[in-house]
């Protein structure tokens, strides 16, 4: 069981990692000037979900919540905001192509379903619960769109 103050760092981790996120799509968006308009759109929702995820924290302070610690960890959080940030640097540095950005979002956004990120929290309260399902839906909505994306460019 996780303290209030480890599920309030999980919490800011989870942020800083959806921030991250907007960082490696605004680097495509900058990369490939083109497409700048759909990469800054996924960039504006990253952000609103980060913002989802300070909501959460708010309601979690009023609600019982249990933390499936096994799922996921502090330190595997760390390692996958890392991991994104060192993909920023290669972005800016490399300049990827349409193809290879879309396969690394995709990448992304598929493993952050995957993995537990957004199913670590037992939820007893009903907003909380909601913002939760949000999350999830909307990352899948974006995995689908990315997809498609892709499925368009490589069928033209």
């Amino acid at each position: 069981m996780m303290n209030n103050k480890e599920i309030d760092e999980f919490l800011q981790l989870l942020q800083k990692y959806e921030l991250s996120i907007a960082a490696l799509y605004e680097s495509f968006a900058s990369a490939l000037p083109q497409f700048q308009d759909a990469w800054m759109a996924f960039v504006k929702e990253e952000r609103i979900h980060a913002k989802w995820i300070g909501q959460l924290q708010a309601h979690l302070k009023n609600e019982n919540v249990s933390f499936d610690q096994k799922t996921y960890t502090l330190q595997a959080t760390k390692i996958a905001i890392n991991y994104l940030e060192k993909l920023v640097e290669q972005a800016k540095k490399d300049k990827p192509d349409l193809l290879q950005a879309l396969n690394i979002a995709i990448d992304i956004e598929k493993s952050l379903l995957e993995s537990a990120f957004l199913k670590v929290f037992k939820l007893d309260g009903p907003k909380a619960r909601q913002i939760q399902t949000r999350l999830r839906e909307a990352t899948k909505i974006h995995m689908n769109r990315l997809v498609d994306w892709r499925a368009d460019i490589q069928n033209a």
